[in-house]
């Protein structure tokens, strides 16, 4: 459905007065994705509580058994519970289970709310060992040491959030078209795709075992038919840490002529550069750390002190091509110093 319409057809007051009241005493507050989201969700519920000849979930006792003693879902149950009062109608514990899943999954909880933080900081005993696991098999591809308390943070938010949702859902609640994912997957990574295939392969196949799940049948590249949602989010997690854990490629533009001539070679090295992910260019200065030079003339080659790259008047298309491959095998080369296995 398009998303005007599902905001459109999202003006139950019911509905709207819940979420303010979750809003309000977690002290949260929801994107605007996900607030459409989670107002999906619980008409949904509300619609599944009048239902006469609803079936109760034989499900409810095992997920409670991950939950039940969080102070967060104690305190969440209290929310409903005087929600439904209100409206008479009769209180389920497997529904107010249910949103409190979907809170805790789906990425619908801003990251930092200290509302679940016994959900994202004391994590469940349940699924500890493959948050664990899944980090340190990350941080042995990517440095740790290259990402901040705050990236590391957000990490495991994420391993969380795809965790739950695999272990209560049987899908992804999204607002992307699922046929486009492996196009935009792709397009987010600063690698070549097939890179990440057999870390995504790894990564899957560990969550899938830890959960006792059934293993789906999962990808090769030109396989990826099933489980989009999962790949995707998967693959924004790797390329998170790809884009703040990689060193960047940073070229100095040093230009001798006219103003013009100048400002024109440096429009279409920028356009150059933008093609190469986490390759930056800027102005030649004389204090800049740079890991390639590129410039009209010789006269300073040697003062660079570094590799150098000069060219004509305008960089040609054939020179462009040429020092595409020159920037990206220099890349490597200054991630495989830094210890980044890729």
């Amino acid at each position: 459905m398009p998303l005007t319409y599902i905001v459109e057809e999202n003006d139950d007051l019911t509905i709207k007065n819940l979420i303010a009241i979750i809003e309000n005493q977690s002290k949260m507050t929801f994107s605007f994705f996900d607030y459409q989201k989670l107002f999906l969700w619980l008409k949904i519920t509300i619609k599944r509580i009048n239902h006469a000849e609803k079936q109760p979930s034989r499900v409810v006792d095992y997920y409670l058994i991950v939950v039940r003693e969080k102070e967060s879902y104690q305190q969440t149950k209290n929310i409903f519970f005087r929600f439904l009062s209100r409206l008479a109608l009769p209180f389920q514990n497997e529904e107010v289970l249910f949103v409190y899943l979907f809170l805790i999954s789906q990425f619908i909880t801003p990251l930092k709310a200290p509302f679940f933080n016994d959900v994202f900081l004391d994590i469940s005993p349940k699924i500890e060992p493959t948050i664990t696991k899944l980090e340190s098999y990350l941080y042995a591809i990517f440095d740790r040491n290259s990402l901040t308390e705050e990236s590391q943070v957000k990490i495991r938010y994420s391993f969380i959030n795809i965790i739950y949702t695999e272990l209560f859902f049987t899908g992804f609640s999204v607002y992307f078209d699922n046929e486009k994912l492996q196009d935009i997957g792709q397009e987010l990574v600063s690698l070549p795709f097939d890179v990440y295939v057999d870390k995504l392969y790894y990564i899957l196949q560990t969550i899938y075992q830890d959960i006792q799940k059934r293993p789906r049948t999962i990808m090769k590249q030109s396989k990826v038919v099933k489980n989009e949602a999962l790949i995707f989010r998967l693959l924004c997690v790797l390329s998170y840490v790809d884009k703040v854990g990689t060193p960047r490629f940073l070229i100095g533009f040093d230009y001798y002529g006219d103003d013009l001539l100048k400002e024109l070679s440096y429009e279409v090295t920028m356009d150059l550069v933008k093609q190469a992910p986490l390759v930056v260019c800027e102005p030649y200065m004389e204090d800049g750390n740079y890991d390639l030079v590129l410039s009209n003339s010789d006269v300073n080659k040697e003062k660079y002190g570094t590799s150098t790259y000069v060219f004509s008047e305008v960089l040609t298309p054939q020179e462009m091509r040429y020092l595409r491959r020159i920037i990206k095998d220099l890349h490597l080369e200054k991630i495989e110093k830094q210890g980044v296995k890729v």
